[in-house]
C-alpha cells in the first residue's frame, strides 16, 4: 500500500460558555488516525474537510488501496462524495448522480474505508460502537437526504419568518428523531451523542441566522422580532465543542447580530473588540482569528486596523504565528500598495545559495518584529555598524526581534567572505540580485547604505528608515516597538 501523511490539527470554535480552556493544542499532534482505504479507479474514495484555519484543501481523490494518516487532537468531520449513477436520491436535481455523506473521525483510531455495490462509502473500526458511529451519517442520508453540500437545508426565498422557523426546526427535530431511533438499534457512546446533538443544534441556528446576519454579507433581510427571540433562545454554546464548524459560524453571526441589536458598529475591527469582550477561552481566540482572516481573504479596506486589534487582544501565539506567516505578505502588499512583482522579487540565501523571495522572508518571521539591515561588503560605514548590530542581536533575539541582513553586493564570493570576517555566520543573510536596481530597492528608494527597516508583526512597515545600531536611542526605540502588541 501507498502511505500518505496529512499533518493536521483540526479545531473549530465558538461559545458562551460551560467551560474554559486556556490554550489551543500544538499544530502537530502525537495522536494519529489512520484511514485504511480500499479504493480503485472504478471506485475511488473522494473526500475533503475544513481545517482549523478556515481553509478547505482541494478534494482528495484516492484511486488505490492507501493508508492515509491524519494527525489530530479533535474530531474531524470528513465530507465524502460518492458517484452513484444507478441510485435515485431525494436531491437528484441538485447533485445528479452524486451522494454526499459525512463521517465524524475521532483522534487516535484506525478506520477501514470501503465501497458497497452502489459505490456508497462505508466505514468500520475494530470497536463495534465506533463502527455504528462512523456509519451514522450514511444511514441518515438514506432516510432524510443531504446533510452536507449544495441543496442541504435549502430554504425557499419567499418564506415568512414563521415559515423559516418551522422549516429549520422541522429539520432539526427530524434529525434528532433519527438519532433516537438509530440509538435504539445501534449502541452509541455518550460523547458521540453529545457531539451530534451539538452539531444539529448549531446547524439549525446557523441556517436560520444566515439570512439575517452575516459578518461577510451584512443584513440580507429585514430584522424580525420573532427571529431575534429564537436566536437568544437557541444560542447554547459549549467550549468543549469549539472544533465544530457550525458553532464557529454561529459565533460570527451572533457577533454581528449583537452589534446591530445594541446599535454598535459592525465593521470587522469593532467586532474584534466585541469578540474580546463577549467571548472566552479557545472560542474567543478562534472567533478573533476568523474575523481577521476574513478581512484579508475578502480584501476589506480595514485590514490593517483589524489586524492591529487582533494582535492586541489575541493571546494564543500558535494562531498568531500561523496568521502572520501565511497572510503577512498580503497585508504588506495592501498596506504599501506594492504588487506581486515586488513581493516575489528574488533573494539568495547564504545558507543554501537558492533563490527565495521577500514573500517567503516575511512569512517566516515567527511572530517577531524584523530589523532589516541593507549593506554591502565594500561599504565601510556598513561594516562599522556590525559590532553594534551583533550586540543588539544577542540582546533582542529572544525578546521578539529578528535580525535580517540584505546585501546588495555584485560578487557572491566577497559577500560570503565579508560575512565570515564580520563573525555573522549564524545570522540570517540574503543577497539581493540587481542591488539598487531591484524592484524592492526602487520602491523604498534604497539608494544609499547602510539603510535599516523595521517591519511589524502584522507585515506593515513601521519604519523604512529606522535608526542605526550605533544610534544612542536604538534600545529605547526597540523597547517601545516591542511593547506594542
Amino acid at each position: 500500500m501507498k502511505k500518505t501523511s496529512l499533518f493536521l490539527s483540526f479545531l473549530f470554535a465558538c461559545t458562551l460558555f460551560k467551560s474554559y480552556s486556556k490554550n489551543l493544542v500544538p499544530f502537530i499532534s502525537k495522536d494519529s488516525t489512520i484511514l485504511d482505504i480500499r479504493a480503485s479507479k472504478e471506485k475511488p474514495f473522494k473526500f475533503y474537510y475544513n481545517n482549523l484555519y478556515g481553509e478547505r484543501p482541494a478534494l482528495y481523490e484516492i484511486y488505490s488501496d492507501t493508508l492515509f494518516t491524519i494527525y489530530t487532537d479533535y474530531p474531524i468531520l470528513i465530507i465524502v462524495t460518492d458517484s452513484t449513477p444507478n441510485r435515485n436520491t431525494l436531491y437528484g436535481k441538485f447533485h445528479g448522480s452524486f451522494t454526499v455523506n459525512n463521517c465524524l473521525v475521532q483522534p487516535n483510531e484506525t478506520i477501514k474505508v470501503e465501497k458497497d455495490e452502489e459505490n456508497i462509502t462505508h466505514f468500520s473500526a475494530k470497536d463495534k460502537v465506533r463502527t455504528n458511529e462512523l456509519n451514522f451519517f450514511v444511514e441518515m442520508e438514506k432516510e432524510l437526504g443531504l446533510f452536507e453540500g449544495f441543496g442541504a437545508d435549502l430554504m425557499p426565498n419567499k418564506f415568512s419568518a414563521t415559515e423559516e422557523l418551522k422549516f429549520v426546526n422541522d429539520k432539526f427535530e427530524q434529525r434528532m428523531r433519527f438519532l433516537a431511533k438509530y440509538q435504539q438499534n445501534h449502541e452509541l457512546s455518550p460523547s458521540f451523542i453529545a457531539q451530534i446533538t451539538a452539531l444539529f443544534q448549531h446547524r439549525r441556528l446557523s441556517f436560520l441566522m444566515s439570512g439575517y446576519y452575516s459578518v461577510y454579507r451584512g443584513v440580507l433581510k429585514k430584522r424580525e422580532v420573532l427571529i431575534d427571540k429564537k436566536i437568544e433562545e437557541w444560542l447554547k454554546l459549549d467550549e468543549q465543542f469549539f472544533y465544530l464548524g457550525e458553532q464557529r459560524s454561529c459565533v460570527q453571526q451572533y457577533l454581528y447580530y449583537w452589534a446591530l441589536k445594541n446599535k454598535q458598529p459592525t465593521d470587522a475591527t469593532s467586532l474584534m473588540s466585541l469578540a474580546h469582550q463577549l467571548l472566552k477561552g479557545n472560542i474567543r481566540e478562534m472567533a478573533m482569528y476568523d474575523l481577521v482572516r476574513s478581512t484579508v481573504v475578502l480584501g476589506q479596506e480595514n485590514t490593517t486596523s483589524t489586524l492591529s486589534e487582533y494582535l492586541k487582544y489575541a493571546s494564543d501565539g500558535f494562531l498568531k504565528e500561523y496568521f502572520i506567516k501565511n497572510f503577512q505578505p498580503q497585508i504588506l502588499a495592501k498596506r504599501l500598495g506594492v504588487n506581486n512583482d515586488i513581493l516575489d522579487s528574488e533573494l539568495i540565501s547564504n545558507k543554501d545559495l537558492d533563490t527565495h523571495t521577500w514573500r517567503e522572508l516575511l512569512s517566516t518571521d515567527e511572530n517577531k518584529l524584523i530589523y532589516v539591515d541593507f549593506w554591502a561588503s565594500w561599504c565601510a560605514p556598513c561594516r562599522a555598524e556590525m559590532p553594534a548590530s551583533k550586540q543588539l542581536k544577542q540582546e533582542y533575539s529572544s525578546k521578539g526581534l529578528k535580525f535580517v541582513y540584505i546585501s546588495i553586493d555584485d560578487n557572491g564570493s566577497t559577500w560570503h567572505k565579508a560575512i565570515t570576517e564580520l563573525g555573522l555566520n549564524s545570522s540570517v543573510h540574503y543577497l539581493m540580485p540587481d542591488g539598487k536596481k531591484s524592484a524592492f530597492a526602487d520602491k523604498f528608494k534604497i539608494s544609499t547604505i547602510p539603510r535599516y527597516m523595521l517591519i511589524g508583526r502584522d507585515g506593515t512597515i513601521i519604519s523604512d528608515n529606522a535608526p542605526r545600531p550605533t544610534d544612542k536611542n536604538i534600545r529605547l526605540y526597540f523597547n517601545e516597538q516591542l511593547l506594542k502588541k
